[in-house]
């Protein structure tokens, strides 16, 4: 099978056998599904947006609301005041395989600090049930309708396992301009069920639920907003590709 190959001062034509040809394709083929397999990993791990969490702000500023749970001083401080945790550092990141990933902690005035680690699911970029606090405008929201399993908030000392509030039928993550619920600046909220166990089969609290209200920034530690990168593995394809018709000429030219 002739092949033209074209230099900048003349033209070779190379020949391949029957078995260099099958070698050919299967190595075509075999980068060809790195390439794709290269994506789709991309996907799976690059961050599309980085933002840095902070308090929205509405009376006492804080971005978590731990209804039903009281710790700390109540002589100094009262048992709402208790309730409210600033944060202290935090990130959200969207990825693009369709989750978000909130990790922070936050303390409430009497020092005890929430270790936050939430993990997002089922993207969409609409949703029935809103928090319209900061605004009802949603052009630019985001939504997160699934609390994985295995996500949690930390106080002392105790696990408490997050579901999102009656299933997924109350208000989700929304992320936008006004999505906080507190103020029409960049931000996100939304409300979580509480539980002792990891299965989420004991819910705490009675029909009371926790809150999480922030605002977010680009994140200049994650870069920000950013593109999905291509991966290495398409340009190794088309590097293996040239590389296989360099081998062949250098075999030809030495024939």
């Amino acid at each position: 099978m002739p092949l033209d190959y074209y230099t900048t001062d003349n033209k070779v034509t190379l020949h391949f056998s029957k078995g260099e040809i099958m070698k050919f394709h299967t190595t075509i083929a075999s980068l060809a599904l790195l390439s794709i397999t290269g994506i789709q990993c991309a996907n799976a791990l690059t961050t599309t947006s980085a933002w840095a969490v902070t308090n929205a702000v509405s009376g006492d500023p804080h971005g978590l609301w731990t209804n039903g749970l009281v710790l700390g001083d109540t002589s100094t401080n009262t048992d709402e005041q208790l309730k409210r945790y600033s944060f202290n550092t935090g990130s959200l990141l969207e990825y693009a395989n369709g989750t978000a990933h909130l990790t922070a902690t936050a303390s409430n005035p009497s020092g005890y600090t929430a270790s936050i680690d939430v993990w997002f699911d089922g993207y969409s970029d609409t949703y029935s049930t809103i928090k319209t606090g900061g605004g009802s405008d949603t052009t630019d929201w985001n939504f997160y309708s699934t609390v994985t399993a295995g996500s949690k908030i930390t106080l002392n000392s105790i696990d408490y396992y997050l579901g999102m509030v009656n299933n997924g039928t109350g208000p989700v993550l929304q992320i936008g301009t006004g999505a906080n619920d507190k103020s029409s600046v960049f931000g996100a909220s939304t409300w979580l069920d509480i539980y002792s166990d990891a299965g989420r089969s004991n819910k705490l609290f009675d029909t009371r639920h926790w809150d999480l209200n922030m605002n977010l920034e680009n994140d200049p530690l994650s870069g920000g907003n950013s593109s999905v990168p291509i991966p290495a593995a398409a340009w190794l394809f088309g590097t293996g590709f040239m590389g296989l018709v360099g081998m062949a000429k250098r075999r030809k030219l030495n024939s």
